[in-house]
């Protein structure tokens, strides 16, 4: 069955880079990444709440990756990282 995932995340600063999720498969020789969700630079002040809709597979694993911006001024969080049945 497909299933959501669901976090807040704050993205705040000149210098904010990308936030990514994934998947891959973790039975088979395949373990191409799948990007499902990314967005990049600087989102406000404030915490905003992403869901993003993870296709149905038997057996995977979800790779949420953070890139740092080309300085020090800006911050990434994330929190209330949840995996729930059913669609977005």
């Amino acid at each position: 069955p497909a299933r959501c995932l669901r976090f807040y995340y704050y993205m705040y600063g000149k210098d904010t880079g990308e936030l990514k999720v994934h998947t891959t498969p973790t039975i088979g020789r395949d373990r191409k990444m799948t990007l499902l969700w990314e967005i990049k630079g600087e989102q406000g002040d404030e915490w905003k709440l992403a869901q993003v809709d993870v296709p149905p597979a038997r057996t995977y694993a979800l790779i949420i990756e953070g890139t740092r911006g080309l300085d020090f001024k800006g911050d990434t969080a994330l929190d209330d990282i949840t995996l729930v049945d059913g669609p977005c």
